[in-house]
């Protein structure tokens, strides 16, 4: 009688990871993150920066701390120095009084004696917060021919909105850009959100990572 040859035992599949579920926690949080932001702007105020006082960046403002080649644009390395010019640019004291002035960097250093980084680091997010709703860069070939501040005003000058060019100046970056941004949700536009939809772009950054790693087997 001939022997029955033995099955083969099929070959083992290992265990494929689970795709990553989605991170609602944190989808939420940045959602929050965001709404407290844009309304914030709305109930007025002034910024701390570790115990220093600044004001809302406003076109104005802006336009004066580029026009100063402040190394928080991007213009050179930040030091000491340039956190201390940033902060007298911003503060509701400015004014061209070298007294002024001397009184209020005496103070600061006073407040900012081993907080630099710290200080550093909340401008840097002072900064982020303020262009949150800005439009996108135009990119690469993008070439300015005129100033921001000049575009600004003459965005907000036409309807629904025709500001004056002193009410453009003067108001919060944070403002003018939702108000742009309901023009465009008006006109049925795409936005995009940059804390928020960045949680979703990074969770499918990861799918696709697994999808890759296991040959769409999930």
């Amino acid at each position: 009688m001939a022997k029955r040859k033995k099955s083969k035992a099929a070959p083992e599949i290992p265990a494929q990871p689970n795709p990553a579920p989605f991170p609602a926690h944190n989808y939420e949080s940045a959602l929050a993150a965001e709404r407290r932001l844009r309304e914030s702007v709305f109930l007025g105020g002034n910024y701390d920066v570790c115990g220093v006082e600044i004001q809302q960046m406003t076109p104005y403002l802006w336009v004066r701390l580029s026009h100063m080649e402040t190394a928080f644009f991007g213009c050179k390395p930040v030091d000491e120095n340039e956190i201390l010019r940033f902060l007298w640019a911003m503060s509701p004291q400015w004014k061209l009084d070298t007294e002024a002035r001397d009184k209020f960097l005496q103070n600061a250093i006073t407040l900012l004696l081993g907080r630099w980084r710290e200080a550093e680091g909340e401008i840097d997010l002072f900064i982020a917060n303020t262009f949150l709703d800005s439009p996108h860069a135009g990119g690469a070939e993008s070439v300015p021919y005129v100033s921001s501040a000049a575009w600004l005003i003459y965005v907000m000058a036409k309807e629904p909105y025709r500001w004056t060019r002193e009410q453009t100046l003067h108001s919060p970056l944070r403002e003018i850009y939702q108000l742009q941004r309901c023009v465009r949700l008006d006109k049925g536009s795409i936005l995009y959100n940059k804390i928020s939809d960045k949680v979703k772009a990074e969770w499918l950054d990861e799918l696709n990572r697994t999808n890759i790693a296991t040959g769409g087997r999930n």
